[in-house]
């Protein structure tokens, strides 16, 4: 082979018939890391049509969401490959620390903490941030960390996933992807206000017209993909990271603005939501609230946020309860206030397991019961009860009880916080279980 590419001097060529002794031998896999632009895409199909045996060839393609395509003249032809498309993720932070504790790069704790809280894994911001770090920037200044910022958004955004947008349109692109960063599910409508309540300049003709907004961006930058757990549509989570750290850090009162405007939209469609949508709601009226850093009146919004859910089923703030848990962004978003929030959902799950117990009888009356008490153990503080949970554990615990009240009692009071929250004495066993505690009818 070294003989056959001796005659010839350009890349191009070489790659031909390097790939095609390559074929004669068996077949081959070629990885590709990323087609994002024309050029690339062209150089790759004129490859693929100049070498021999390409139907033994497999093809990876990784780090895009774009297509090989061929115009109709060589549509035959590329039947015979066999293409698959890999989009990659970005890095854990165990995976991040790891690559940032490389011994030519002697990073502190904080320093690592700062890269990946701003990079989230994507691998370019990475690169980028250990390479300018290199070079003498210390992220825990002010003024370095501007020059940081700068030199990502320039790197990662102007050259890479802009890189297909012509100069004269980037402002656009970025002043949009920016908005849409924001929310974490794409709606039409939702898209609409935004742009016409932040970026005024930008409004279109009618609501139909921000229909087209993520085709148009998506045809230039692959950066729209389905959330399943949210279903819908959102900006990549690594690049909508680096939209809010270009507001966080440069405009932080639009930033706020933006998620005080979101949270408002969320809390206004809750009465109209039914089943898993108003849920969804919740959680993302949720995520903006934190988002907002506000401390008293956060607290103070949250315990109304969740009124409207004392109406619903234990069936489904258990479920609402499941999805926060799952859900990495909300709880990172939470910070300082994460155990108020979980405080405030099982106060919700006390509440509404309480009132079930009310209406149910015999065993799924004990089941509510002790639900309603295990979630009450996980409230933050005793004052923070509400006047209802206290009135009701009281009645409970005073009252004759039959020997399965008894046992559950006894159970939860051995659990780690629960004595020291209620600080009651266990309820007595009257000498007949008590029908009534049972709900059973006479």
């Amino acid at each position: 082979m070294d003989t056959l590419l001796k005659n010839f001097d350009d890349g191009f060529n070489r790659s031909v018939i390097a790939t095609s002794q390559l074929l004669r031998l068996g077949p081959a896999v070629i990885m590709v890391d990323a087609l994002s632009t024309s050029e690339q895409m062209i150089w790759l199909s004129n490859l693929l049509k100049n070498i021999q045996m390409v139907n033994r060839l497999f093809l990876i393609v990784t780090s895009s969401k774009q297509k090989l395509t061929f115009e109709a003249p060589d549509r035959q032809f590329s039947r015979r490959l066999r293409i698959s498309s890999v989009v990659l993720k970005a890095l854990d932070r165990e995976s991040c620390y790891e690559y940032l504790s490389q011994p030519d790069l002697q990073l502190e704790a904080d320093v690592r903490d700062i890269i990946y809280e701003w990079t989230h894994g994507y691998p370019l911001a990475l690169l980028v941030m250990k390479e300018t770090i290199a070079r003498g920037l210390d992220l825990r200044k002010d003024a370095d960390r501007l020059s940081m910022l700068a030199t990502l958004i320039e790197r990662v955004i102007t050259r890479n996933i802009l890189a297909r947008v012509e100069p004269g349109r980037q402002p656009w692109f970025q002043r949009i992807l920016g908005l849409l960063s924001f929310p974490r599910r794409s709606a039409l409508d939702m898209i609409g206000k935004l742009v016409e309540q932040f970026s005024p300049d930008l409004r279109r003709e009618n609501a139909l017209a921000y229909v087209t907004i993520p085709r148009e961006i998506d045809e230039y930058a692959d950066v729209f993909s389905w959330d399943a757990l949210r279903t819908g549509y959102a900006v990549d989570s690594a690049v909508r990271h680096l939209f809010l750290l270009e507001y966080r850090v440069r405009k932080p009162e639009q930033y706020r603005a933006i998620h005080r405007f979101l949270a408002q939209l969320n809390a206004n469609q809750l009465p109209m939501a039914t089943g898993s949508d108003r849920l969804r709601c919740l959680r993302e009226y949720l995520y903006h609230l934190v988002c907002q850093g506000e401390g008293a009146p956060f607290v103070v919004q949250l315990e109304l946020a969740f009124q409207p859910f004392l109406q619903e089923t234990p069936a489904e703030l258990l479920q609402f309860y499941e999805e926060v848990i799952q859900d990495e962004e909300l709880k990172e978003a939470c910070g300082q206030h994460r155990e108020v929030v979980f405080s405030c959902i099982h106060k919700a799950l006390a509440i509404v397991n309480q009132q079930f117990a009310e209406e149910t009888n015999g065993e799924a009356r004990i089941r509510f019961l002790h639900a309603f008490l295990d979630h009450l153990r996980h409230i933050q503080e005793t004052a923070a009860l509400p006047p209802v949970l206290l009135a009701r554990i009281t009645e409970l615990v005073q009252q004759p009880a039959s020997e399965q009240v008894v046992a559950l009692y006894q159970e939860l009071l051995a659990l780690s916080n629960f004595s020291a929250l209620l600080q009651f004495s266990p309820p007595n066993p009257a000498s007949a279980p008590d029908q009534r505690m049972l709900g059973e009818q006479d």
